[in-house]
């Protein structure tokens, strides 16, 4: 029977207030939220959160926010990349109105080192690990670019060089200054340029590109 009138008078007294509650007018709570640097840039979509009541809100783009709360209510303002924040509603609340700007510090966050792989999976790896293709070394690049078929393709592609024409030159000059003086000798009467252009003949070197 004891039992049963403490448990009558728990329900009574939490009534009561519940009713003490409900008679309590509501309050409408507004303000801005700012950064608490020098700048005091208007921080915007933070949290606004009226822990008593349970019903929450945000900041608009201009950092403004709007929420209504009983006196003693507590108001929880929350961003990321700021440290929480939370205030008290006054007791005297005049005309059912107050304004609370709020000032959040940042926070800076020291995140654990992240790497990034181009595999998604571990088999990935293994494909492509033994199916990478290795570059080649100095030695094989050396002998590549040094091998006598390139050699003599480059040589095909490139023009004469400046020893090459100088050379071409000083022989032309030889060649003047050994018949000065003298009627040059036709080449048809020259038992040695009929020899160089059997040579020639026979090497193949007049034969015609098909």
């Amino acid at each position: 029977m004891l039992r049963i009138k403490f448990v009558i008078i728990i329900i009574l007294a939490a009534f009561v207030q519940v009713l003490k509650a409900q008679d309590t007018e509501l309050a409408q709570i507004s303000g801005v939220v700012i950064s608490q640097d020098t700048a005091h840039m208007p921080i915007p979509f933070a949290s606004v959160y009226n822990k008593n009541l349970r019903l929450g809100t945000y900041s608009n783009v201009d950092g403004f926010y709007t929420i209504i709360a009983h006196p003693g209510d507590t108001i929880m303002v929350t961003c990321l990349g700021y440290i929480d924040q939370k205030f008290t509603i006054p007791e005297a609340v005049a005309n059912n109105s107050w304004v609370h700007h709020v000032q959040l510090r940042s926070r800076s966050y020291l995140l654990s080192e992240t790497r990034v792989y181009p595999w998604g999976t571990r088999d990935q790896f293994r494909k492509a690990f033994v199916e990478m293709k290795l570059p080649d070394d100095d030695l094989v690049r050396y002998h590549k670019n040094l091998s006598p078929q390139q050699m003599k393709q480059l040589a095909a592609m490139l023009s004469h060089d400046g020893k090459s024409a100088s050379m071409a030159t000083l022989q032309k000059y030889a060649n003047s200054y050994y018949y000065k003086g003298q009627i040059q000798t036709a080449n048809i009467f020259n038992p040695l340029a009929w020899a160089q252009f059997f040579n020639d003949l026979n090497s193949g070197k007049y034969k015609m590109e098909k």
